[in-house]
């Protein structure tokens, strides 16, 4: 075999490594060197890579590590073979190495190929440098967040350790974690004696429970709360410190329980403050208890002797006096009276003070309220010639309102008696605005289904007014506007603050406006709701038909020209108004000829009477219908000379007064207002005694004396006991019908008797309560010991006349008007003559009526409607019958309401009752078509038959009104 040149050349040095002996020196160091340091760094690898995968075992695959490090061992150990064989031919070992490291290496590509996707995602240097710098943004974030947190650790450090009150971390367990230095001075311990501890080795033991509770209720609830109570903590001296404990519980994420958050307040000198309080409140309520107390007593002290001054006054009064003694008596009288007012103003204010006044909401009629007021001081202003007048807008209302009727006359008086005080001439009305209320508007709490309205009342007068800077006085107890006013025109200073206290308590507000030398505003609005839902008009009205009649309203006073007619056009008249004498007759002369005239005196250029005979000389003006409103001074005899068909009446009119006289002059009816013809009766009131058996219990002499001479004037005689002791031993040892207790005695007082009395003794009197206390739950005591009724002092004449009339057996035995009228005798009455007719025919045609037409009149058309000699046979003195005839003609109403209010509950005990009170009341004067009318309702409840009597109550209330205009007149004829 041919072989070139230029290989031998080369090939000459080779010499197998067997014989590396034959090979230079330089050659085989070059060898040997070579393979050692490859082999060196072949080892150096692995043991990098051994170190490397024991630093990052969780971040690469450990098999491929073994892989790669088996293959550079193989390599490295062939390396150092290959020096080996340089003088020791073990080729065999050599080559198995060589295998082993081809297999390994074959192996490891193959693994590196498989892997070879995920090195190549793997992230270049610029987007590592990328990461790299967002990593270093994101550290230091945390470390500013570090740094913030350590601040925000420390600030809540500071917060806690150096917060006012105490705060702790408490375990689980009770122990405590972590306590402020509020807490420790709280109670007296160190921090260390604290953490030492737990919270129950400082709380006392029967408030260790509390605690437990607290702490099961924190971990029983899931969600974050907040818990507190009052708690003792021991204080390190060993006294109790009072503590307000408010806890919350901390949880991991992991909703576990972490532990305890508390702070904790001492109260101790919030406890100290409330107990002085407390302690306070109670001595100042024994004080205005003791107040009360005193008032009452002093009240008794002032109204015993009262009893005697203002009772022997009115007795004397009846004797036959001079005119200088008339005088001097009035004068006893009317001084009674206002200092009896002021005592009432002042057991008044103390009641407000206290909260013992309470508000009876009943039936209340606005126009009675005002009317009564009216007539109240119509005398009073007519001395001082002042025009007292009223205007209620709108004059259709419902007919009854609820509300405290006497707590609006009480505020209503106390205005316009102020007014008439501070007034020398002029005027003073009262003014009333109603207006329905919206739901907005409601003041009041309770919310029904009735319509309520809100009333504001101006009480206006052209009096001395008051001046800008005192006006905030006038409301204040005790105060008046200048100290001068208290010696010109006297008072408490109560009367404006009672006002306005009643008028806050039914739900309203008062102000006043006013100028000096001008006048003055009182106003007060309140909020009252309808009785019952109506939609209103008058409580007047009755069957007539009075629309498109004509009024001519002659009348100079503007406010009383307003108020006639508001309440004629309510009845659907058509108006007219003249200003003067002179206007009227221009008016009638050129306009149309009215159907009926109402002259209000006085009139600025002529009077009532001369302008009346003046339109009756018209022509065709001779017989027109004349109401003529008159003072009370003016003489009614003048009126003769003015012929038929003209009706006098006398100021304040009442506004059923002027219905009724329209009404009566309108349909010419002559049996509705007959002619009045007194009798006079010759008997003595002793001649007339009933069959009654009285005993006054009383324990002063003076009070015997006055109550004997009233019973005596009414015809009865009364046997004496001297305190409770003797009542009871009295009607022990003889029957009595009637006693009239005093409360407050020596040895037994009234309550106690009448208890014994109830208890002890077979026969059972009417008993009467008479007290001078005059304070709020007197009456209900009385009522509870078993008294039948209850009369405050100074005792009237007229409300022992009340009481004896209330007495069962007067009603059932003794005082029936027809047990009084034995026989068909003639009776005078008001321009009839008739006789008695019995009692069961009349119930028999009332019967008639009721199931028939209840409208009809025919059945009563034979029994009178006012008996005179009924009337007049109690007594013959003119003040008397006034004063019995105003008394029925003031309770009379009430009595109606009560009865229709039986009638609606449809009760047959409280029908019966009621109707028998009106019936005796009807007897008391003579009105003897409502006294049958009532004994029928009676009869109808006692035969518990009430729906029977509903018919009659139109026939009470029509009786009724025909009683009250002919009492009327009667009084006018006095």
């Amino acid at each position: 075999m041919w072989t070139p040149s230029w290989l031998l050349l080369f090939a000459s040095p080779y010499i197998p490594h067997g014989h590396c002996y034959l090979w230079q020196t330089p050659l085989v160091s070059v060898h040997a060197l070579s393979n050692f340091f490859i082999a060196i760094a072949y080892f150096s690898i692995p043991i990098a890579l051994l170190y490397f995968v024991f630093k990052h075992e969780n971040d690469f695959p450990v098999r491929l590590i073994v892989l790669f490090g088996s293959f550079i061992i193989c390599c490295g150990l062939g390396h150092v073979l290959d020096i080996v064989t340089l003088w020791y031919p073990i080729y065999w070992v050599s080559g198995m190495v060589r295998a082993a490291t081809a297999l390994i290496s074959c192996y490891t590509a193959m693994k590196v190929a498989i892997l070879l996707p995920t090195f190549l995602a793997l992230k270049s240097p610029q987007e590592l440098e990328a990461i790299n710098q967002q990593l270093s943004l994101k550290m230091a974030e945390k470390a500013a967040t570090e740094k913030e947190l350590e601040s925000t650790k420390l600030v809540f450090e500071s917060a806690f350790d150096y917060a006012p009150s105490g705060m702790v971390l408490v375990a689980t367990n009770g122990v405590f974690l972590k306590v402020n230095e509020a807490f420790c001075t709280m109670t007296g311990y160190s921090k260390e004696d604290l953490l030492a501890c737990n919270f129950q080795s400082i709380t006392p033991p029967d408030e260790l429970q509390g605690d437990h509770d607290l702490i099961q209720k924190l971990l029983e609830t899931r969600s974050r709360l907040v818990m507190g109570r009052d708690k003792h903590y021991f204080h390190k001296d060993g006294h109790l410190i009072d503590v307000h404990l408010s806890a919350a519980l901390l949880r991991d994420t992991g909703k576990n329980p972490l532990f305890f958050i508390a702070h904790i307040q001492d109260i101790s000198e919030q406890k100290r403050i409330h107990t002085s309080l407390e302690n306070a409140i109670k001595t100042s309520e024994e004080a205005n208890q003791a107040k009360s107390e005193f008032l009452a007593m002093m009240s008794h002290e002032i109204r015993t002797p009262m009893n005697a001054l203002i009772g022997m006054t009115e007795l004397v009064s009846e004797t036959g006096l001079t005119t200088q003694q008339q005088e001097f008596v009035d004068i006893i009288r009317s001084s009674g009276n206002t200092l009896l007012t002021v005592i009432n103003d002042i057991l008044d204010f103390s009641k407000i003070e206290s909260n013992k006044l309470e508000l009876e909401m009943t039936r209340l009629d606005l126009y009675e309220c005002v009317e009564e007021v009216l007539l109240l001081y119509n005398t009073q202003a007519q001395q001082k010639g002042l025009a007292l007048t009223s205007l209620i807008q709108p004059a259709n209302i419902p007919a009854f309102l609820k509300g405290d009727a006497i707590r609006l006359r009480q505020i209503l008086s106390n205005l316009v008696s102020n007014s008439i005080k501070f007034t020398r001439k002029g005027e003073v009305s009262i003014q009333v605005q109603v207006e329905k209320c919206s739901g907005v508007n409601l003041k009041r709490p309770e919310q029904d289904t009735l319509d309520t309205y809100e009333i504001l009342f101006t009480i206006k007068d052209t009096g001395i007014g008051i001046p800008p800077e005192k006006l905030s006085n006038l409301f204040k107890p005790f105060s008046q506007v200048d100290a001068s006013t208290t010696r010109e025109y006297g008072g408490t200073g109560l009367g404006l603050a009672i006002c306005k206290r009643l008028v806050e308590m039914m739900h309203g507000r008062v102000w006043v406006e006013s100028t000096v030398n001008e006048g003055s505003k009182f106003n007060f609005s309140i909020q009252l709701a309808a009785y019952e839902q109506v939609a209103s008009a008058t409580n007047d009205t009755g069957p007539v038909d009075l629309q498109q009649k004509r009024l001519l309203i002659i009348n100079s006073n503007e406010t009383n020209r307003q108020h006639l007619s508001m309440q004629a056009e309510s009845w659907n008249l058509k108006i007219d108004t003249a200003e003067s004498a002179e206007m009227a007759l221009s008016k009638l002369f050129r306009d149309e000829m009215p159907d009926i005239i109402a002259i209000n005196e006085p009139l600025p250029d002529m009077e009532g009477v001369q302008l009346a005979s003046q339109i009756r000389n018209f022509p065709n003006y001779q017989t027109i219908p004349i109401v003529l409103i008159q003072s009370q001074q003016s003489p009614s005899r003048r009126l003769n000379i003015l012929g038929s068909r003209v009706k006098a009446l006398k100021k304040p009119i009442r506004r059923s007064q002027f219905y009724n006289a329209l009404v009566q002059l309108l349909l010419d009816d002559e049996e509705t207002m007959p002619t009045l013809t007194k009798t006079q009766l010759e008997s003595s009131p002793a001649q007339a005694k009933r069959p009654l058996r009285i005993l006054l219990t009383e324990d002063i002499p003076l009070n015997q004396k006055v109550a004997l001479t009233m019973l005596s004037s009414l015809g009865y005689e009364a046997d004496i006991a001297n305190n409770g002791i003797e009542a009871v031993e009295a009607v022990r040892n003889k029957t009595y019908d009637l006693i009239f207790m005093d409360v407050q005695m020596p040895k037994m007082d009234g309550l106690e008797a009448t208890r014994t009395i109830r208890t002890q003794c077979i026969q059972q009197p009417y008993i009467v309560a008479m007290t001078a206390h005059a304070m709020q739950g007197d009456r209900g005591e009385c009522l509870a010991a078993g008294m039948s009724n209850y009369l405050s002092k100074p005792i009237r004449k007229q409300h022992l006349a009340d009481m004896l009339q209330q007495c069962p057996q007067i009603a059932e035995d003794g005082f029936d008007i027809e047990e009084v009228d034995s026989g068909p005798t003639p009776m005078a009455t008001l321009g009839e003559t008739t006789t008695a007719s019995p009692d069961n025919q009349c119930a028999s045609q009332l019967a008639t009526r009721a199931q028939s037409s209840p409208k009809s009149e025919l059945e009563l058309q034979n029994i009178p409607i006012l008996n005179i000699e009924i009337l007049e046979g109690i007594s013959t003195e003119r003040d008397f019958l006034l004063e019995i005839t105003q008394s029925f003609l003031s309770d009379a109403p009430r009595r109606i309401v009560a009865l229709e209010t039986a009638m609606e509950k449809e009760d047959p005990n409280e029908i019966r009752t009621t109707a028998h009170a009106l019936k005796s009341l009807s007897s008391c004067v003579g009105a003897m078509s409502l006294f049958h009318v009532c004994k029928f309702i009676e009869e109808a409840g006692r035969n518990n038959h009430p729906r029977s009597a509903k018919p009659m109550m139109r026939e009470v209330s029509s009786q009724y009104q025909k009683a009250h205009v002919a009492i009327a007149h009667y009084q006018q004829q006095l």
